[in-house]
């Protein structure tokens, strides 16, 4: 109660607990989506996940954020794909300087896998990891004026992409609306079990370059992943473990989708926690959700889809009993942080009893806003 005056100048003023469970070192590899669908909730998005990556940065755990795309091209440009013999005038210096870019992009176009060349031919490889690329968002290794700079170019493209055209009262906005947005960072499809192929063998050097004891690995998504294999029920022959994941379970008269046997494939060979966010809308079947994204079996008609179901329209659903080992259907109409629940509204003269109620109010719904920080909290006190 004696730092109840210093409301106005710190928020910092009531007791904290740090839980890190048996001293355990942490990481953090987190993986957005950045498909087309996730437009209008790109910022909202880019917000929770920045928060968490301030928690990282704060707490010095080593952490990375990465946006999944299939847009960012590394096909031949305009210059390389031109016939430099159709232009007469260009020197051979020219044309022979030419022929080396082309070359190099063409090399760059090869697949691959975590720096290995995937030969989809031959091999008994069955994969097509397509025009996947991870853009690096965030990480540990920035300094304050790093991070502080990437937040500033990753929130204005996000506020683009959003269309936030929306003027304040004071005829300003939240974003540049001079700048146009590079077309290799467009939102595209969903290459989510593209990102999974190629994550698992990342997720081993992660863990094993930082010595951590527990590692989590997080995807923030909206949508089912295209696909990633060429045929129907496909296998994956893991050869170190001598062991064959069947990548499509059945599930009743369905067949699951191959990210729910990828996620158990990562969660097999790499040992690290696996938490999945999913943005959904809120005239969903809650049921339908969440077999679509976990594969948890859950009742239409029974009370367990009752209570989820009014859980999600308030803020997100978990579900531990799916591919993931926890899974939070969010309410993507909830998740836009809203600062002005964050203030503290008191009238002048207030008591101190009336002042602890507003600051308590206040931080809970700071906590609770931020759904993605705080569901990590929870699941790294277990």
């Amino acid at each position: 109660m004696n730092k109840l005056a210093f409301y106005k100048l710190k928020e910092d003023i009531f007791n904290r607990v740090q839980v890190t469970p048996e001293g355990k070192n942490h990481g953090v590899v987190m993986a957005l989506d950045w498909s087309g669908s996730m437009g209008g909730t790109v910022k909202s998005t880019m917000e929770q996940a920045t928060l968490l990556s301030m928690f990282c940065r704060r707490l010095s755990i080593p952490f990375r954020l990465f946006a999944f795309s299939d847009n960012y091209d590394r096909t031949l440009n305009d210059r390389a794909d031109r016939t430099s013999d159709k232009f007469e005038y260009l020197s051979d210096e020219w044309k022979k300087a030419d022929k080396i870019d082309k070359q190099n992009f063409k090399d760059k176009q090869s697949v691959k896998t975590y720096g290995k060349i995937v030969n989809t031919t031959s091999e008994g490889s069955e994969w097509e990891l397509g025009t996947l690329s991870l853009l690096e968002i965030y990480n540990d290794k920035q300094n304050p004026r790093e991070f502080t700079k990437a937040m500033e170019n990753w929130f204005q493209l996000a506020s683009y992409l959003d269309g936030r055209r929306k003027w304040n009262s004071d005829g300003t906005t939240d974003y540049d609306t001079s700048w146009r947005c590079p077309s290799q960072l467009y939102l595209g499809g969903t290459p989510l079990d593209h990102t999974l192929v190629v994550m698992r063998d990342y997720l081993i050097d992660f863990k094993r370059n930082y010595n951590l004891d527990i590692t989590s690995f997080i995807t923030l998504t909206d949508g089912a992943s295209h696909g990633v294999f060429g045929h129907n029920n496909p296998y994956l022959v893991d050869r170190k473990l001598n062991r064959v994941f069947q990548l499509q379970e059945k599930q009743g008269y369905i067949r699951g989708n191959t990210t729910h046997g990828l996620l158990r494939w990562i969660k097999a060979t790499t040992g690290v926690n696996t938490i999945g966010f999913y943005l959904a809308g809120s005239t969903r079947d809650i049921s339908y959700e969440a077999r679509s994204f976990c594969g948890t079996p859950v009742d239409g008609y029974g009370e367990e889809s009752n209570q989820k179901t009014k859980d999600f329209n308030k803020l997100s659903a978990s579900f531990t009993d799916g591919c993931y080992d926890l899974a939070i259907l969010i309410n993507e109409k909830k998740i836009k942080i809203d600062v002005g629940l964050d203030e503290i509204v008191v009238d002048t003269g207030a008591t101190k009893g009336q002042l602890k109620k507003a600051l308590v109010k206040a931080g809970s719904n700071k906590m609770k806003q931020r759904v993605i920080l705080n569901q990590f909290v929870g699941q790294m006190a277990v």
